[in-house]
């Protein structure tokens, strides 16, 4: 019987993409491998929130005064105590020798590395001393698509074999309404709950320079500034940094004057069940990104059945196919263009409508669970020919 610890304390708040990981990621690794144990391990409980997660999944508590005493004091004396084959982390990872049994860190992207004037100087320190730290002592490394494997490759030289490039999955509560009723519930719980009326252009993703939020911004400006007087365009998540309200209102007001500024509407961050309907609700996605190591807005749009624009950049690029629109993520009028074609060519929405869903079901939580047992058992393995 084998025995896998996962930390999961990106489950017990807003963390995002990371969150997003272990939720899909855990809903089916215990079908993908059966007979083994998983235990999740967290510093506090993670509340009612996890009624997604299969029953057969193992909890465990684990007090530490601090996140980093946790990782690397308390997370491996469980470990041991567990009896554990291989601990998962995300990031930063824990000696091996510490845990008395492999370690594998999932690291979505290295931007912190490639971009670091994106990220404030005390995170892009941190990421860069302790992320290349944790890949080279890990006995398997999974990145979220083959993009950012090759980036991870080319940079820190790890072994090829080493380095799993395993794509995310697609979360089964975005779907396309089934029927115009539905849609249209969806569009007055939004009005209801956010204060937001269709048509809106949404937006998803922190609050950062890498989401590129301003081009988006200013395209929207000039978009209204050529006629569009109804459409808003709503940002959705939770403040980072070096992108805040004002600057994006300010980036519409270039071109646009007052009047888009005003059409900017913020929701902050959404509760998991809630964002399927603002997708669907929404006449278009917009995903300006400059960099993702996988992108998972998009393609979640697409899968919900709402036309998608996204910018031409890793990994978005290799991934969305033709089920979304490609734009270039440093011309604001190009996006003007592509967003002002979308909201009059009901031949192109149709198009995309029908063509989305389908792409997007090429990315399942299935496969990834499959594909990620694969690197534990390579990990498992290696442990065995290297002692």
């Amino acid at each position: 019987m084998v025995h896998i610890v996962i930390d999961g304390r990106t489950l017990c708040g807003p963390f995002t993409g990371d969150r997003t990981y272990w939720r899909g990621l855990l809903s089916q690794l215990p079908a993908a491998a059966p007979n083994w144990t998983f235990t999740v391990a967290t510093r506090e409980p993670i509340g009612n929130d996890c009624s997604y997660l299969p029953q057969s999944l193992n909890y465990k508590v684990i007090a530490a005064p601090n996140d980093r005493i946790w990782t690397f004091r308390a997370l491996p004396a469980a470990a041991r105590a567990l009896g554990a084959d291989l601990v998962h982390t995300q990031y930063t990872a824990p000696w091996p020798g510490l845990c008395g049994c492999p370690v594998v860190t999932t690291v979505h992207d290295i931007s912190f590395h490639l971009y670091p004037q994106w990220f404030p100087r005390y995170h892009r320190i941190l990421m860069n001393l302790t992320v290349p730290v944790s890949m080279r002592r890990a006995s398997a490394v999974i990145t979220v698509s083959e993009s950012s494997r090759q980036d991870i490759l080319r940079s820190y030289h790890l072994p090829d074999e080493k380095v799993f490039g395993i794509d995310n999955g697609i979360d089964a509560g975005y779907r396309p309404a089934a029927t115009r009723e539905e849609r249209e519930k969806d569009r007055e719980f939004v009005q209801r709950e956010y204060k937001v009326a269709s048509p809106f252009i949404l937006a998803v993703g922190v609050m950062q320079p890498r989401k590129n939020l301003s081009l988006l911004a200013e395209a929207f400006g000039e978009m209204c500034r050529r006629g569009d007087r109804n459409t808003s365009l709503v940002f959705t998540g939770k403040a980072g940094w070096a992108t805040g309200q004002d600057e994006l209102k300010r980036a519409a007001a270039v071109r646009g004057g007052d009047s888009p500024a005003a059409r900017l509407l913020f929701t902050g961050y959404v509760p998991d069940d809630d964002l399927p309907r603002l997708m669907r609700a929404s006449t278009i996605f917009a995903f300006p990104s400059l960099f993702e190591g996988f992108g998972l807005p998009p393609l979640e749009a697409m899968a919900s059945g709402t036309p998608t624009v996204c910018a031409d950049a890793p990994a978005m690029n290799r991934l969305v196919l033709d089920g979304a629109l490609l734009v270039s993520p440093h011309s604001s009028d190009d996006w003007a263009d592509t967003l002002e074609r979308l909201l009059g060519d009901e031949k192109l929405v149709q198009m995309l409508t029908a063509r989305g869903p389908e792409v997007a079901a090429l990315y399942t939580w299935e496969r990834a669970a499959r594909e990620t047992v694969n690197a534990y058992h390579y990990a498992i393995g290696h442990l065995k020919r290297t002692s």
